[in-house]
Formats: structure tokens, C-alpha cells, sequence
């Protein structure tokens, strides 16, 4: 090991130990500030792989030869996602500092179907899953050169989006009057 990287794993041991320190300390004197800027550093370093990951997924459609010196990059990004999955459960027993819904006592919402501790646990175990797996897939597909998606079936991929887009927005009299009678 040369004496830099050396310097580098002494100066991230110390900065760990510093901010575990200070989240113990944080938990000790506020519990209640913990939480929330928690979630804010949580949301902060989740950005980092999952970047990585629509990066490496926007190459795969797109082809070109810039993956070449981003890859090493983005595969060291990518490799931290379990590190994010974990970091996310001290959330988990900070709901009730977090969240007004969270919290036993409080007035129902009208969509507490959705707004629980229960299903807030089911929906962060999905995104999970399917981040782990995007990211599985960025770091071990083959791509063997792969050019990506075909010209034409680009321009079509973006037709179909703004198609999406404007059909947001549109109302029945936007529609020739002879494709109402399909629409009806």
C-alpha cells in the first residue's frame, strides 16, 4: 500500500469515527434533530449509486465511448449501494420524529392506507429491491460492446415520451372529431 492511499484510509477511518461519534451524540442530547438530518445525509449518499446506476443504464441504451473512462468510476459508485440500504434503517425507528402520520395519537390522514408504518416499510423494502437489482445489473451485464439502441428506434423511444407528455395535459377537444367516435 503506498503511503497516499494509506494517508486516504487513515483520514476515512477518523472522518467515520468522527461522524459516529457525532451521531451518538446527536442521539444523546436530540433525538428529535437526529432523525431528520439522518434523512437528509441518507438522501444525500443514496444519489451517489443510484447516479451511477442511470448513468450506466442511459450508456447501455445510448452506446458511445465516454463509458470507457467513466466505468471504473461508476462501478465503485454502484458497489456502495448496500452500504445505502443499510443506512437507511435508523429511519425506521425514527418515524414517529419524522413523519405527523407516524406518530400514535395524531388525527388520522385521509389517505392512511398509503401514509402507515406498515406499508412505508413494504414500499422502502420494494425500492430496495428493484435499486439492488438495477444495480446488480450495472455492475455484472454483459455488455461486450454493445452499440445500444438502434438510431431510429431512439427517435421513436423519445416520440413515445413526448407523446406521454402531452397526452398529461390533453382533453377531449384536442381529438379530431373523427377519432372521438373511438375514444367513446
Amino acid at each position: 500500500m503506498s503511503p497516499a492511499s494509506a494517508r486516504l484510509r487513515i483520514a476515512a477511518a477518523t472522518a467515520a469515527v468522527l461522524g459516529g461519534a457525532g451521531c451518538i451524540l446527536g442521539a444523546v442530547t436530540d433525538q428529535g434533530a437526529l432523525f431528520p438530518a439522518w434523512l437528509c445525509a441518507f438522501i444525500f449518499w443514496l444519489a451517489l449509486p443510484l447516479g451511477a446506476v442511470t448513468l450506466v443504464l442511459v450508456h447501455d441504451l445510448t452506446g458511445g465511448n465516454w463509458m470507457a473512462t467513466a466505468r471504473p468510476t461508476l462501478d465503485a459508485a454502484i458497489a456502495t449501494m448496500p452500504l445505502a440500504t443499510i443506512a437507511f434503517v435508523p429511519i425506521f425507528a425514527g418515524l414517529g420524529h419524522l413523519y405527523v402520520w407516524s406518530r400514535p395519537g395524531e388525527p388520522g390522514l385521509g389517505n392512511a392506507f398509503y401514509l402507515n408504518d406498515s406499508f412505508f416499510i413494504v414500499r422502502y423494502v420494494v425500492y430496495v429491491v428493484v435499486w439492488n437489482a438495477l444495480a446488480l445489473w450495472g455492475l455484472l451485464a454483459p455488455r461486450g460492446g454493445a452499440l445500444g439502441v438502434a438510431p431510429d428506434d431512439r427517435w421513436a423511444i423519445v416520440a413515445y415520451i413526448r407523446a406521454l407528455q402531452a397526452s398529461n395535459t390533453a382533453q377531449l377537444a384536442d381529438v379530431p372529431a373523427d377519432k372521438k367516435q373511438a375514444l367513446q
